[in-house]
């Protein structure tokens, strides 16, 4: 599952791999602190799942970086949308869909 970015946060992010001032340090932050191209094992569980924490950020800017936003433009202009959520609410709506459907996996078990 790949995080998935608003339309705005989307061409923010290409705006900063396609200018030549920022676009090194976007490589940076994917390829090296991200580890998009290191395996991530390692023989202590926690690190492992760290390191498997950092490839998920540099897989979900890839994503944003190479997302076709034409496909989703829907028309609307950009006034009537609703303001941008922030991370912090953009997660805890996923940790309420998540405690969600495992109360919902809870029950089938029974």
């Amino acid at each position: 599952m790949t995080f998935e970015w608003t339309k705005q946060e989307a061409q923010m992010i290409k705006r900063l791999w396609s200018n030549p001032e920022t676009r090194p340090a976007m490589q940076l932050i994917i390829e090296e602190l991200g580890m998009l191209h290191r395996p991530s094992f390692n023989p202590d569980s926690h690190i492992t799942a760290f390191n498997e924490g950092r490839r998920y950020v540099a897989i979900a800017l890839t994503a944003a970086i190479n997302a076709d936003l034409r496909a989703e433009d829907d028309g609307s202009s950009d006034t009537n949308r609703s303001p941008i959520p922030t991370a912090t609410e953009r997660a805890a709506v996923r940790a309420a869909e998540g405690a969600a459907g495992a109360t919902k996996r809870r029950r089938i078990r029974k």
